[in-house]
């Protein structure tokens, strides 16, 4: 049995890349998910230009101003080359909203829509796919009311256990708490080794907290971490009590041959943001505040009161949003 197999007896797998040949080739998995990143990564691969073209092209045609040919090429990436992969899972697959909209309600409903209609267009009903929203008082909020609509949401970018208390009175279906934060995929530096993870890393208490407070809540979130650099990491969360993991191809390669791997995944990004390198998880836990009221403000109020909850919330959005700069570049260049 490998280590892969192991996690699978314990948690649900999911794969954190856009990637059907590794999703065919170690499958079958739960879902998939993806952020801007991952589809900055592979709009960027030459192997992929015939179809990003393509798909440029569609969008110049079915739009006329340029702005809204960026707009619809961008949800093209992430649909299109999600649904690539869908055949090789048993769950759905994810699609990121734009970090631009990540503290505008509007916004990030308007994008939902535009996103839900790309879904039925390629014949993916709701049940194959979830929205990934940032854990702000505005997404959050949004979530809460596309979840009303029947639009499925998972709670991304997620520090806290009070932004996690916000993500299950939204009705989010899924939270994905980061245990890295981001910047470790870009400063590799920023990364630490923990000898048991379980144990030691500093998220280890959020999950277990969060884990723990879920089990007063019915329905609650599917608990899903992400950002794992190790398949040790992986092999550590497995025994947190979570639901599900969410792994990338090079670790779950490892696994699969009970190797040793890490895998940092980003370039070098220009993020005015000092990376938080050390996560507090010892705060109070606020079960009874209602988080969403006044568009989300207690949950603003309660992720600003947390410096290292504040600056790693902000290096991801700006992260994210400057993976999604790069998709940008090349739909410009080809429109």
């Amino acid at each position: 049995m490998s280590a892969l197999d192991l996690i699978r007896r314990r948690v649900a797998v999911d794969i954190d890349q856009l990637s059907p040949e590794i999703a065919e080739r170690l499958g079958p998995f739960c879902d998939m998910t993806s952020n801007q990143a991952l589809v900055a990564a592979v709009v960027t691969n030459p192997e992929n230009e015939e179809v990003v073209r393509r798909m440029v092209a569609r969008a110049r045609i079915e739009r006329s101003g340029k702005e809204e040919q960026i707009e619809l090429a961008l949800d093209l990436f992430a649909v299109t080359f999600a649904k690539a992969v869908l055949p090789f899972l048993n769950g759905r697959v994810h699609a990121q909203l734009s970090p631009r909209y990540a503290h505008s309600i509007p916004d990030s409903l308007a994008h939902a829509h535009r996103l839900k209609s790309l879904f039925a267009a390629e014949g993916i009903p709701p049940s194959r796919w979830c929205l990934k929203i940032p854990s702000t008082g505005a997404g959050l909020v949004a979530a809460k009311q596309l979840e009303g609509e029947g639009i499925r949401t998972l709670a991304t970018t997620l520090f806290s256990v009070d932004q996690a208390i916000a993500a299950s009175q939204a009705g989010c279906l899924y939270i994905a708490p980061y245990w890295n934060e981001l910047s470790v995929h870009f400063e590799p530096e920023t990364w630490r080794d923990y000898e048991t993870p379980e144990k030691e890393h500093p998220m280890s208490e959020v999950i277990r907290k969060i884990v723990d407070v879920y089990k007063g809540i019915e329905p609650r979130p599917l608990v899903m971490p992400a950002s794992i650099v190790t398949s040790k990491e992986a092999l550590a969360i497995s025994t947190l009590g979570v639901d599900h993991i969410t792994i990338s191809g090079a670790v779950l390669e490892a696994l699969a041959a009970d190797q040793y791997a890490q895998e940092f995944r980003g370039a070098a990004l220009d993020v005015d943001v000092p990376a938080a390198r050390v996560p507090e998880g010892g705060k109070a836990v606020h079960r009874n505040v209602d988080f969403l009221a006044n568009d989300g403000d207690a949950l603003d109020e309660s992720i600003a009161a947390d410096e290292s909850v504040q600056r790693r919330l902000d290096y991801a959005i700006k992260a994210f949003a400057d993976c999604e700069a790069r998709a940008v570049e090349v739909i410009r260049s080809l429109l």
